[in-house]
């Protein structure tokens, strides 16, 4: 039987490619690269934290090289999930629906759902004594 530290770091994998999967269960985002996702993440989050990112942030944030984060952002201005505005020296890049486009809200209603379960599980890897893990329950 795997111990509770192995556990563990299944239930994060697994919550990890949940969140990938519920990312792509919406029209807007389907088929992204997992790089693209990543750009498209850091847009969303310095969107919602009321501070819009550049280039050179998202790169900062996702930890993907400069070129390759401009390469992400054109491929999602071209799906038109992204759009890019002069804020006095810089350009930042912002989401193109507004969050509470209804393609917003079904992205984060999947984001959640899936948080959820994957917190429900870790907190049954603390909670029982043997710390089991069954991604099927």
């Amino acid at each position: 039987m795997p111990s509770t530290h192995l556990n563990r770091r299944i239930a994060l994998i697994h919550l990890v490619l949940e969140i990938r999967r519920a990312i792509n269960k919406t029209a807007e985002t389907q088929a992204l690269s997992m790089g693209e996702t990543m750009v498209f993440l850091a847009i969303l989050l310095g969107e919602l934290e009321g501070r819009l990112m550049s280039v050179s942030d998202i790169s900062a944030t996702t930890g993907h090289k400069f070129a390759t984060c401009h390469r992400y952002i054109q491929a999602l201005k071209a799906r038109d999930l992204v759009a890019s505005q002069q804020v006095g020296k810089r350009v930042v890049l912002c989401m193109k629906d507004d969050l509470d486009d209804p393609s917003v809200s079904r992205l984060f209603k999947e984001l959640y759902a899936t948080m959820r379960r994957g917190i429900r599980n870790l907190h049954k890897i603390e909670s029982e004594p043997t710390g089991s893990f069954s991604q099927k329950e």
